[in-house]
């Protein structure tokens, strides 16, 4: 069977819970309560961060701490966040045990190349399995998560944005920086004070 993709945001017909309708939408483009993803709005998403990035840029040793995983929405944000608005960036990455050598080859590269600091915290094997297994046989999250993410990967990306908000508050980094497909998330949720 082919894979299909939403024509709005591309998710593939291999995302959890994704049904197209016949114009090949998915139903969490249509569902109203994810988001608004006009261009409007989108724009719009792009001013208020661009501003919020004005006011605070310059006035901390970085300007932000960036959840990196190598892939490709978090290799373009940090590229946008160093070369189009010349932030200073401390790059992090959490090392769940599940990161490829490439994939480490490839954060070292970008950052290298972008000369960005870069860290890395890796959980207790231990303490980590613990968490994802708990989180896989417990319903700890809300039923409507399971139909965007997995509790599994719910419970690495709190970890992913616990670790980022430390390491924010330690070092007095006023931003945090992500990268996500439209359509991941709300466009009118693309700023979170």
């Amino acid at each position: 069977m082919a894979e299909i993709r939403c024509t709005r945001c591309i998710l593939s017909s291999s995302f959890p819970a994704i049904e197209f309708d016949s114009a090949g939408v998915c139903n969490f483009c249509r569902d109203e309560m994810i988001g608004i993803t006009t261009d409007e709005s989108i724009e719009e998403g792009r001013k208020e961060a661009a501003a919020l990035i004005e006011r605070v840029k310059g006035k901390s040793e970085y300007d932000a701490v960036l959840c990196y995983s190598g892939g490709k929405d978090s290799t373009y944000t940090l590229m946008k966040a160093v070369q189009q608005y010349g932030l200073r960036v401390l790059s992090f990455t959490l090392d769940n045990g599940f990161l490829s050598p490439l994939a480490f080859k490839n954060i070292q590269t970008v950052v290298e190349k972008l000369g960005v600091d870069q860290i890395f915290f890796k959980p207790s094997k231990v303490i980590y399995s613990r968490i994802i297994k708990t989180s896989l046989t417990r319903q700890l999250y809300a039923r409507s998560t399971a139909r965007r993410i997995s509790s599994g990967c719910q419970s690495c990306i709190s970890i992913v944005n616990n670790m980022a908000l430390k390491i924010a508050m330690e070092k007095n980094i006023p931003l945090i920086l992500a990268g996500f497909t439209l359509g991941q998330i709300p466009v009118n949720s693309i700023v979170f004070k």
